[in-house]
C-alpha cells in the first residue's frame, strides 16, 4: 500500500464503494464516546480530551461516517470501549471486550435494533476491528515484572528476545497466540452469521501500530527498567531491550516473520478464515457488484511512513505528545502532532488513518 496516494490523487475521483454503514469494534483508539451503561463511565475521558474520547477530536470511525469512506454521510455503529481487550478471559479489564462487542452487534441486528441499509433496503457494511494494544502491553509487562529478564544473563547481543526458550517467554508467546485465536473466532462469527450477512459485509482488521515507537512505551520501558534492571546492563540499555521486546510481541500478534518458527499472527488467521466457506449473503443487496472481502490494514506500514515523511502529513512532531499529562500543558498546534497523549493519536492522525482505510477499501 502507498500511504500518500490520496495526496497525489484527488479524493473525489475515487470509485467509492457504496457502503451504507460502518461498524467498529475495539478499544480506546476506536471509542467515539457512544452512550453506555453508567457502570462503564470510567471508560470515558474528561478534559482536555474531546467529549469523552481518548483524543482531541473525532476518531477515525467518525471521519469514515462523515464522508471520507463514501463521499456522503452514512450510519456509524460503534461498539468500542476504552481500555477494552480481545477477551476478558485472557486479559481481564473493567470494560466490554470485543467478544462482548460482537455479541451485542449480532443481537442488535437480530432484534432489528439497528439500521444498516440504504435506500430500498439495499446496502453494504464495512466491519472494522482494531484491538490488542492493551492485551500485548499487559503480556509484555507481566514478563518483565515477574523477574524473567532480571534473572537472565545479559540479552544485549540477542536480537530475538521473544524467541528464547525460557518458561515465561514461552508463556508470553502462547498468550499472544491465544489472543489472536480469540480475535479470529470473533471475526469468523461476524463472517458466518446469517442475520448479519443478509446485507453484504466487508471485514477489515487493523494491525497494531509498532508499539515500540509509541512515546508511552518508551517511558514505560524506562520506568520498568528502573525497577527491573537487567544483569550486566544499565537503565538505558535495559529500557531499550524492553522496548525491543514489546516490538517483537507486537510483530508476533500482527504477522511475525522474525523467524520461521514464529506463526504469522493475524495474517495467518485471516488466511485460515478465507479457506472456510464464504458467508451466506443475499446477492440482491449488492450495490457495487464487488465481491466482499476480509483483509488486514497495514497500520505498521502507515506508522513507519508517517515517521519517515512527517511533512507530508503536516506534522512537525511525531515523537512527543501534544498534551503533557504531568504539567497539563497543551502544544500550540495539535494538528501538527501525531500523538495527543503518549499513547493515543491526535484527531489529525485519525483523519489520515480514515483516509487510508478508505483507500484500502476502494
Amino acid at each position: 500500500m502507498s500511504f500518500h496516494t490520496y495526496k497525489r490523487e484527488p479524493y473525489d475521483t475515487l470509485n467509492l464503494t457504496s457502503y451504507t454503514a460502518v461498524v467498529i469494534f475495539g478499544a480506546s483508539d476506536c471509542d467515539d464516546a457512544h452512550p453506555r451503561p453508567q457502570k462503564y463511565n470510567n471508560t470515558l475521558r474528561g478534559r482536555p480530551y474531546f467529549n469523552g474520547r481518548f483524543t482531541n477530536g473525532p476518531v477515525f470511525g467518525e471521519y469514515l461516517k462523515k464522508g471520507i469512506l463514501t463521499g456522503k454521510n452514512i450510519t456509524l455503529l460503534n461498539y468500542a470501549y476504552g481500555d477494552a481487550t480481545v477477551s476478558n478471559t485472557l486479559v481481564n479489564v473493567a470494560a466490554p471486550d470485543t467478544a462482548s462487542q460482537t455479541h451485542s452487534y449480532i443481537n442488535d441486528v437480530t432484534q432489528h435494533r439497528v439500521h444498516r441499509e440504504g435506500v430500498n433496503g439495499q446496502g453494504r457494511v464495512l466491519h472494522i476491528f482494531w484491538i490488542g494494544i492493551n492485551d500485548v502491553v499487559q503480556i509484555w509487562q507481566d514478563v518483565i515484572t515477574n523477574g524473567t529478564f532480571s534473572n537472565l544473563d545479559s540479552l544485549t547481543t540477542n536480537p530475538y528476545i521473544a524467541d528464547r526458550s525460557e518458561k515465561h517467554f514461552t508463556i508470553a508467546r502462547h498468550r499472544i497466540n491465544a489472543e489472536v485465536a480469540a480475535l479470529m473466532s470473533q471475526v469468523s462469527m461476524i463472517r458466518k452469521n446469517q442475520e448479519v450477512n443478509k446485507i453484504p459485509g466487508d471485514l477489515l482488521i487493523l494491525t497494531l501500530p509498532p508499539l515500540e515507537m509509541l512515546p508511552n512505551l518508551f517511558y514505560h520501558s524506562r520506568e520498568l527498567a528502573s525497577n527491573f534492571t537487567l544483569r550486566d546492563a544499565n537503565l538505558a540499555s535495559s529500557a531499550k531491550i524492553y522496548q525491543r521486546f514489546i516490538g517483537e510481541l507486537t510483530a508476533k500478534y500482527n504477522r511475525t516473520k522474525i523467524k520461521k518458527s514464529f506463526p504469522k499472527g493475524i495474517a495467518a488467521g485471516i488466511e485460515s478464515l478465507l479457506s472456510d466457506a464464504r458467508p451466506q449473503v443475499n446477492e440482491a443487496f449488492v450495490l457495487s457488484g464487488r465481491p466482499t472481502f476480509t483483509r488486514t490494514f497495514d497500520t505498521v506500514g502507515l506508522w513507519h511512513y508517517v515517521h519517515a515523511n512527517p511533512t507530508e502529513f503536516n506534522f512537525e512532531n511525531v515523537i512527543d505528545a501534544c498534551w503533557n499529562s504531568t504539567t497539563g500543558g497543551i502544544c500550540n498546534h495539535p494538528d501538527q502532532y501525531q500523538y495527543w497523549d503518549t499513547l493515543h493519536p491526535t484527531t489529525a492522525m485519525h483523519r489520515f488513518l480514515a483516509q487510508d482505510i478508505a483507500m484500502a477499501c476502494n
